[in-house]
């Protein structure tokens, strides 16, 4: 149910998830983490790039950290925790970009500097 992998088709080193949308909807935000931090997936690292456009209110680090803390309670004994992963959220919003990542093996955002 991933997006995009790549690698054999066995065993696949790299999951990608990507989303763009004029709307941010945790939920389906959380599927896609859920899905890459999955024990069960056989991947080696996880990928997710999100784009949301024409947002009013902005975007925080905190909200997308609940998001990858409700994978987790929801994933339980399943989550993946030593999973390398790159999960990237852009928002454009009036002209203005914030982007935020989470990678290595981080458990939380952080708001990249541009």
């Amino acid at each position: 149910f991933i997006d995009l992998a790549i690698g054999s088709v066995e065993k696949p080193s790299v999951g990608i998830e990507f989303k763009t949308s004029k709307s941010y909807y945790p939920e389906g935000v959380i599927y896609d983490y859920m899905k890459l931090l999955d024990k069960k997936v056989n991947i080696d690292t996880a990928v997710a790039i999100d784009i949301y456009y024409g947002r009013k209110s902005e975007l925080t680090p905190e909200q997308l950290n609940s998001n990858i803390r409700d994978a987790q309670r929801r994933l339980g004994d399943r989550y993946e925790k030593a999973r390398e992963r790159n999960l990237w959220v852009i928002q454009m919003s009036e002209g203005t970009f914030s982007i935020f990542k989470c990678s290595g093996k981080s458990e939380s955002f952080s708001e990249v500097q541009i």
